[in-house]
């Protein structure tokens, strides 16, 4: 063990209640209330983070209280993964009370500090703790009787403030990149409401400079060749590859472009699959309806996607790509007015869309290009700290590494 630090239990630390339970009647207005999503998301809570209101009289207020230094604990879950996480509130805050989905965890001593216990319940070897000593039937669930067993590894305050201080400032870092991302896909979204004409309409309200006339409709099928996609049997290893070809499925649709998935077709598996060249554009026809990326590499899909295969002489690909966030609406509308959950082929080739010239599709699709390009960007700095503050946090919070 760490000198001068020492395991303490958290029931040692920290008094549990349980929350409020009251009719969704009563929920919208009145007293500010601390839901799941509050503790889920934030590992540290100020007022401005408590949007739920919930109408109570003054003794449940004084009874389901809401102090500086308290922790929240996420009491039930699908999946024990997400039982046990932990917020501290960190700003004095008037009658504010905790919902029946979380457990309040009050200080008994002035061990911990509040900024402190942002981050001392996350660890990977706390969460492990937690999540084994969670029960499980229909759902995941966990108690302050249970998480009063869990010991924890305390510093003396002064390094606490260290630690916290470091911590923090990864944290602000996080948020300042989290807004950017806010603020770019904001901006996506006015583009393409206002550089793409509505339903009716033939012209677009917002033009780029030294562009004009009427945009023409098109149909989907004269985009370029759509292919519906296929699986190749998953009983024949000789099919699949480590260092094939991409192979995508839904779950693989998570970003604009794609260029690699978890697994990919081999030479033999490619013989039995509908392949399609670099800059095809691909769109989930089944169940999850409407999600679209570009390929920027030869691959294949599975059957739950349509895939078109751009005639670049004519369409641009990162134009169609970003239209195709038009059409998803319309896919939809088709989807949910059938017995099914699915677009088929024709469906699909039939849509119709308006569309510029070439020169004015390539400088749109350049714009979002850009747009699409900064956003990622800006997702990877953010994961990258995200990882940063957990590998700080595993070596601070053990004392592998002390801080002067």
């Amino acid at each position: 063990m760490v000198k001068d630090w020492k395991f303490v239990k958290i029931g040692e630390l920290l008094d549990f209640k349980n929350g409020l339970n009251k009719g969704k009647d009563f929920f919208g207005s009145g007293t500010p209330i601390i839901n799941y999503m509050d503790v889920y998301k934030k590992n540290g809570l100020h007022r401005s983070d408590i949007a739920g209101k919930v109408s109570l009289d003054k003794k449940e207020i004084e009874r389901y209280e809401v102090r500086k230094g308290d922790v929240f604990f996420t009491r039930t879950s699908e999946t024990p993964e997400e039982v046990g996480l932990a917020s501290v509130m960190l700003d004095d805050i008037d009658s504010c009370v905790f919902s029946g989905f979380v457990l309040r965890g009050r200080p008994k001593t002035d061990m911990l500090l509040p900024e402190y216990c942002k981050y001392c319940f996350s660890t990977h070897e706390v969460r492990q703790k937690i999540i084994a000593s969670c029960t499980y039937t229909t759902r995941a669930l966990t108690n302050g009787t249970q998480l009063s067993k869990i010991e924890i590894l305390v510093p003396n305050k002064e390094e606490q403030f260290r630690i916290a201080a470091s911590l923090t400032a990864v944290d602000q870092l996080i948020d300042k990149f989290e807004i950017l991302i806010r603020k770019y896909q904001s901006l996506k979204i006015a583009c393409l409401q206002h550089m793409f004409p509505r339903k009716g309409q033939t012209k677009p309200d917002a033009r780029l400079p030294g562009f004009t006339g009427s945009w023409e409709q098109r149909k989907l099928e004269d985009f370029g060749e759509i292919i519906t996609g296929s699986t190749p049997s998953t009983n024949n290893p000789e099919y699949y590859s480590e260092d094939g070809i991409p192979w995508v499925t839904p779950t693989d649709i998570l970003e604009n472009t794609i260029s690699n998935t978890s697994r990919k077709l081999s030479k033999e598996g490619e013989k039995v699959s509908r392949v399609v060249p670099a800059n095809s554009i691909l769109v989930t026809c089944i169940a999850s309806i409407g999600k679209n990326t570009m390929l920027t590499t030869k691959g294949s899909f599975n059957q739950q996607i349509n895939g078109i295969i751009p005639d670049k002489q004519n369409y641009n690909p990162y134009f169609l790509l970003t239209e195709s966030n038009i059409w998803s609406k319309e896919m939809i509308a088709k989807a949910a007015a059938g017995t099914m959950q699915i677009v088929n082929k024709h469906e699909f080739s039939s849509i119709k869309t308006m569309v510029p010239s070439l020169p004015e599709q390539q400088y749109i699709g350049a714009l979002f290009e850009k747009l699409d390009y900064t956003v990622a960007l800006h997702q990877r700095m953010c994961e990258k700290y995200k990882k940063i503050k957990q590998g700080m946090m595993e070596e601070l919070l053990s004392g592998k590494i002390r801080l002067i």
